[in-house]
């Protein structure tokens, strides 16, 4: 995968950029890649329902992110947000992982 070529340092200058859904395996081995290379924890794994995007743009690739699924059971999250048993089960439903 090749590295971007001039991009912009001020965001609105960027030009061409565009939010891709990977949706097909070229996509995802190209996200695999840019998250293997460039990611502290690598491509993951993410579990449960997921979805993956890529960042394009006229200068080429310039980023990916990743929404999954919840843990089941996080203690520490429950506790933050103030939920009881009962508010886990109605709501977990509504809580992201990111990668």
């Amino acid at each position: 995968m090749p590295d971007p070529v001039d991009v912009p340092g001020v965001v609105g200058a960027v030009q061409g950029l565009r939010l891709i859904k990977v949706d097909s395996v070229d996509l995802m081995r190209i996200w695999n890649e840019m998250m293997l290379c460039e990611h502290p924890q690598g491509a993951g794994p993410l579990v449960g329902c997921q979805l993956r995007y890529l960042i394009e743009s006229d200068h080429g690739w310039l980023g990916g992110f990743a929404f999954s699924a919840a843990a089941l059971k996080l203690r520490e999250r429950d506790q933050w947000i103030g939920w009881d048993a009962d508010q886990h089960r109605q709501h977990l439903q509504r809580i992201l992982a990111r990668l």
